[in-house]
């Protein structure tokens, strides 16, 4: 009897716990007020858009804006938007400058940036 009852309380502790969920996409917009960061719309695929309330949130690797590549880990929220716990910022590939090292012109320094001295 005493192990039936443990059983169906372990069951009912862990059993109704909501999952941690995993989105990876493109942020296509961002509500800001003021200094604070409200909602944020990511796509996520071929014209799916989910909807993230950052009130809760914290982001790793810089903050995301609009046009940044992001994986939210979130959970279920109220009505159509999800409650954001991480927001991780995937970084964009490095554009490197290679100077072409075959011209016969020199470099130089454009004149607004010596007049700033």
């Amino acid at each position: 009897m005493f192990l039936a009852l443990a059983l169906v309380a372990t069951l009912t502790l862990t059993g109704c716990k909501e999952k941690l969920k995993q989105s990876r996409g493109l942020v296509t917009a961002m509500e800001i007020s003021n200094d604070t960061l409200l909602n944020m719309r990511v796509s996520v695929g071929e014209g799916d858009t989910l909807l993230f309330k950052l009130d809760q949130a914290d982001f790793n690797n810089g903050m995301a804006m609009q046009g940044d590549s992001v994986i939210v880990n979130h959970l279920k929220g109220n009505g159509d938007t999800l409650r954001a716990i991480i927001v991780t910022v995937l970084p964009k590939p490095v554009h490197y400058f290679v100077p072409d090292t075959t011209s016969d012109k020199p470099l130089t320094v454009p004149a607004e940036v010596k007049n700033q001295k």
